[in-house]
């Protein structure tokens, strides 16, 4: 048999704390109302942003929304693919708001208990926008939309993790920053 050698798939990654904040033992210390907020940003609409500081590693999010086949949805905005034809029906909660950057401050997991979350591939600081890339969640063609987020290396097109350039696959890949299902 072989060993899964992603790094969050190893026994050492939920520690006690994110034990806890996956439990919901200590969901206090996982609270969008204290640690997140939305805002308008101009050009952007809605986005999320932080009200706490995160330390790298830390979760940040966890998405919520029913999960359907793509077939049952008539739309897919604010819709997150979690498998190759599901996806979490928008929530109509903060995680519906979360914007993609070609350059994210954090990355997109599955958590031990079969949902996902997205955790900090860096400090954030209070005040900064959550962002994640669209592409570590997507395959199968069933969204494309051009890009808008600003950054100076903006690819232009968010598309399927495939259509990634391969450094960038790769360097989701070592960080552990990509749902299960793409790997």
């Amino acid at each position: 048999m072989e060993l899964d050698k992603r790094p969050h798939c190893t026994g050492n990654f939920f520690g006690t704390e994110d034990e806890k904040i996956f439990n919901g033992k200590n969901s206090e210390e996982f609270n969008t109302e204290i640690s997140l907020e939305t805002i308008e940003l101009p050009h952007k609409g809605r986005a999320v942003v932080a009200k706490k500081i995160f330390e790298k590693g830390a979760p940040v999010l966890k998405f919520h929304g029913q999960k359907k086949h793509v077939s049952e949805l008539t739309d897919l905005t604010h819709a997150l693919q979690i498998d190759r034809q599901m996806f979490l029906a928008p929530s109509g909660q903060i995680d519906d708001y979360v914007n993609h950057s070609c350059n994210p401050n954090t990355g997109i997991r599955n958590d031990p208990e079969g949902g996902v979350y997205l955790f900090a591939l860096k400090t954030i600081s209070l005040g900064d926008e959550i962002t994640f890339d669209y592409a570590t969640t997507q395959s199968g063609g069933f969204l494309t939309m051009v890009c808008e987020c600003g950054e100076p290396h903006c690819r232009g097109i968010i598309g399927d993790f495939k259509d990634l350039p391969l450094k960038k696959q790769q360097l989701y890949r070592t960080l552990g920053a990509l749902l299960d299902y793409l790997y």
